[in-house]
């Protein structure tokens, strides 16, 4: 459902690799180190600044975003209440969210929302503004999603929402319990389950999987031991029937029987077919976090101000975690959450899990290898 006062582009386009974007018109690659970022902001606003802390009134506000990642009734009353124009355009990755930035047009934007590991990337190549936390209601944000390895200071990005990945699969085909990813790869051997399986379309993910069962740190740049995980994996890939982690009619209509999915996709799936089991495996997985942050070259900081200030307020929150199928920022949402939302508790991360998920860094001196890499494993399920 898309709403319909306010003016809304899809932009779709091919993935641009990371090995691409790490290239596209932007300076040399290196370490990613957030506190050498620059990015201070010179744009000024033509709306008049309203009562309320943090909100703007009139003037236009550019969101460059996923799809359908807003509550339509948050949109439509954040309107209302400022008087704003609201224009959005939608991308289909980071990827290509990361290319159109490093374009003219990018500059038209005042907000993106970049999943964790991007947040480095574009602040290294002056694509994002140093952010003033006096004008975010950090009090709406759960500390726990902050100050984490992509952004210490949270200098350039704050949470709107995060999730995980896992393994959902159909018990009565999947004979043994997925406790951990290596039980993910013992039992895509098994007859009935060979043939029938998904791994998700990301090159970091699917190596990931090697490393994490095998107690590694999937940040390594350990190149002996991504080639390693490549070989596990190419191994593998003969019982993989696609990559795509977004696939729900594939599993829910039995074409797969077990797949790599976020728990949000999970949830979908679930919601169709309640007979599914969804497991965060052992030892480890990937914690993502989606984030506001102000472009470099903004052209109205204080409407992209008043925008964050508005989507963080309780309220708002509840209605997107609601309508999209995954926890926002907001602490202690899941006591919050109404109890009429349909498999609410599927939507939250348990402590547990929490502790032992780790969010993603790129290296870009080696992630044209593991673009590689993934090549390969994909071939070798062709």
């Amino acid at each position: 459902m898309e709403p319909t006062d306010f003016a809304v582009t899809v932009v779709k386009g091919r993935r641009v690799g990371r090995r691409e974007f790490l290239t596209a018109g932007a300076a040399g690659a290196g370490a990613l180190l957030l506190a050498a970022c620059g990015g201070s902001s010179t744009s000024t606003s033509t709306a008049k600044a309203s009562s309320h802390a943090g909100l703007a009134k009139g003037g236009t506000l550019n969101l460059w975003t996923w799809p359908d990642y807003y509550a339509p009734a948050n949109l439509k009353a954040f309107q209302a209440k400022t008087g704003t124009k609201l224009n959005i355009a939608t991308y289909d990755s980071n990827d290509t969210a990361f290319a159109k930035l490093n374009t003219a047009g990018g500059a038209s934007f005042d907000i993106v929302v970049p999943t964790s590991d991007f947040v480095p990337v574009m602040a290294q190549h002056g694509l994002l503004q140093k952010l003033d936390h006096s004008r975010i209601p950090l009090q709406y944000v759960d500390p726990k999603l902050l100050r984490k390895v992509f952004d210490p200071h949270n200098d350039y990005s704050i949470p709107k929402d995060y999730g995980t990945i896992g393994v959902i699969y159909n018990p009565a085909v999947v004979k043994h319990p997925i406790r951990t990813w290596q039980d993910y790869l013992d039992a895509g051997a098994q007859p009935g389950v060979s043939g029938k399986v998904e791994l998700a379309d990301v090159p970091d993910e699917t190596l990931g999987i090697a490393l994490w069962a095998e107690g590694k740190d999937w940040n390594t740049d350990n190149l002996a031991d991504l080639r390693h995980a490549a070989e596990v994996m190419k191994a593998f890939a003969k019982h993989v029937h696609a990559f795509n982690e977004f696939d729900v009619s594939g599993v829910t209509s039995g074409a797969v029987v077990m797949a790599v999915v976020t728990q949000g996709t999970a949830r979908e799936m679930m919601l169709q077919k309640k007979s599914l089991k969804f497991v965060i495996p052992q030892p480890q997985s990937e914690l993502w976090v989606d984030n506001y942050c102000i472009t470099a070259k903004a052209p109205d900081v204080n409407q992209a101000y008043s925008f964050i200030d508005y989507m963080l307020q309780p309220a708002h929150q509840l209605k997107d975690c609601a309508f999209i199928g995954y926890p926002t920022a907001l602490p202690n949402l899941q006591s919050k959450l109404p109890a009429s939302v349909p498999l609410r508790n599927e939507i939250f991360i348990s402590p547990a899990d929490f502790n032992r998920l780790v969010p993603h860094v790129i290296h870009p001196a080696i992630q044209g290898t593991v673009e590689n890499l993934y090549s390969e494993i994909q071939a070798a399920a062709a």
